[in-house]
């Protein structure tokens, strides 16, 4: 029983995950459009490769919380918003 408990936990962290995932994956590519940047002068500004600010648009991959703080300065966010957990 104990393991079924587990098991729903993590199921259910695992949703709320992909959530934010998507909410950081659409703001993401909303504010590089704002800005009129390509995937790869973004990537270039704040020192990633072009294919990771691709897999990170596209929900395939997570940034490190060096690379949330280097985007949320980039683009004068908070790391809330940019991640979701805040709508301003």
């Amino acid at each position: 029983m104990e393991f079924v408990k587990t098991f729903k936990s993590i199921y259910i962290k695992l949703i709320v995950m992909k959530d934010y995932l998507k909410i950081f994956s659409e703001r993401l590519k909303d504010l590089r459009q704002e800005k009129g940047l390509t995937a790869q002068q973004l990537a270039k500004k704040i020192g990633v490769s072009e294919p990771t600010i691709s897999r990170w648009e596209n929900c395939m991959r997570i940034p490190n919380f060096l690379q949330i703080i280097a985007l949320s300065e980039f683009f004068d966010v908070s790391q809330d918003y940019l991640t979701g957990v805040l709508d301003y």
